[in-house]
């Protein structure tokens, strides 16, 4: 006979998905958040700040609430909460063919001191990832192509010549879109789990668009 009985013939397990490449620096993303995110506190609970330095520090309750635990949770985004004009290739071919520092922004919410840090940290995070896979470097650092491109074939010097320079250029993201993080403070310092899932989805797609959208 040639039917063959269904039994015998064995099901196909279905495909697995590809692995993402950038899950492997996820750790390294949540630490460089987690300092982020401490910076902030600390400049929330500072008694030498009259007014907030920036919009994001305006939830100062919001802040004041975080435990650690809740600061962790916070820290959980998958891509880097702060910018470093990743969409502006014009703003890098510029720094890099300079040696002088340009005129910088306001300190957006983190001290002087501390932008230097994370700038240094954040910029060489960048370079590696740049240089390891340029996709990964657009999806953890909302980054232009044509920056990735330039990030990429930089020498470490230059990368920390860079970060000295133009530290004050770190940004927080969406700093002055204040419901966007009292929502977000809230949610990590309430445990609210499905409510920080609703939060950070709305975050990937503000995201998503800036990448879609080299104007925004």
């Amino acid at each position: 006979m040639n039917d063959v009985s269904e039994a015998a013939i064995p099901e196909r397990a279905p495909p697995s998905p590809p692995r993402w490449k950038g899950k492997q620096s996820l750790e390294l993303v949540c630490q460089l958040n987690l300092r982020c995110i401490g910076f902030l506190c600390d400049l929330v609970a500072s008694d030498a700040l009259g007014v907030p330095s920036s919009r994001v520090t305006e939830n100062r309750e919001c802040w004041l609430r975080l435990s650690s635990d809740a600061r962790h949770r916070a820290a959980q985004m998958p891509f880097i909460i702060v910018d470093v004009e990743f969409r502006n290739e014009a703003w890098w071919r510029r720094v890099v063919d300079s040696n002088a520092a340009g005129a910088g922004p306001a300190i957006n919410g983190i001290r002087r001191e501390a932008n230097a840090q994370l700038a240094q940290e954040v910029l060489m995070f960048a370079w590696q990832t740049a240089r390891w896979d340029r996709a990964v470097a657009r999806q953890l650092f909302g980054m232009a192509s044509s920056v990735a491109e330039i990030i990429a074939v930089l020498t470490p010097h230059q990368v920390l010549d860079i970060a000295s320079r133009e530290h004050l250029s770190v940004r927080v993201r969406w700093a002055e879109n204040v419901p966007f993080w009292k929502d977000f403070l809230m949610a990590a310092a309430n445990s609210d789990d499905d409510r920080l899932a609703d939060v950070h989805l709305y975050a990937k797609l503000l995201l998503c668009g800036e990448l879609a959208d080299p104007k925004a």
